[in-house]
């Protein structure tokens, strides 16, 4: 394997592309990585799955993507052109590059599995953000 695709595997994603779908949108996910390329990014789909439901999603996504498809574990780093999804009996965050699982609490009523994740997205992201810009004397 060329170098360029090798170190391209193993780097830091420059960007990480999150999704957030119903259970219902899988159509819709397939054809969107149907034409997704290998260039350095990541992806972290999100579903609200009810926590009894097992998805196949993995198996199924597979099919349509060059990316590799897991899904996340805890304390999973995220690395470029790979594809994260959420378990189904869990809430998701990310920190510092890496995915964080939590237990789904048995409450009647929706688990805001989306917003969860997008949220601690935003927080890690706007900190990469200030320290990548941060003020450097003498450049």
């Amino acid at each position: 394997m060329p170098l360029k695709p090798l170190l391209m595997l193993l780097a830091e994603p420059h960007h990480i592309i999150a999704i957030g779908a119903s259970a219902g949108g899988m159509e819709e996910i397939n054809s969107f990585f149907d034409h997704t390329p290998l260039d350095g990014v990541s992806y972290i789909i999100i579903q609200h799955l009810s926590p009894d439901f097992k998805s196949r999603m993995v198996e199924l996504l597979a099919r349509h993507s060059k990316l590799i498809v897991k899904e996340a574990e805890n304390a999973t780093v995220v690395n470029c052109n790979e594809v994260y999804l959420i378990p189904n009996d869990k809430y998701m965050t990310i920190r510092d590059g890496s995915l964080y699982l939590t237990d789904k609490e048995n409450i009647k009523g929706p688990h805001l599995t989306i917003n969860t994740f997008f949220n601690s997205l935003a927080a890690d992201r706007s900190k990469k953000s200030n320290r990548d810009h941060s003020f450097r004397p003498g450049f």
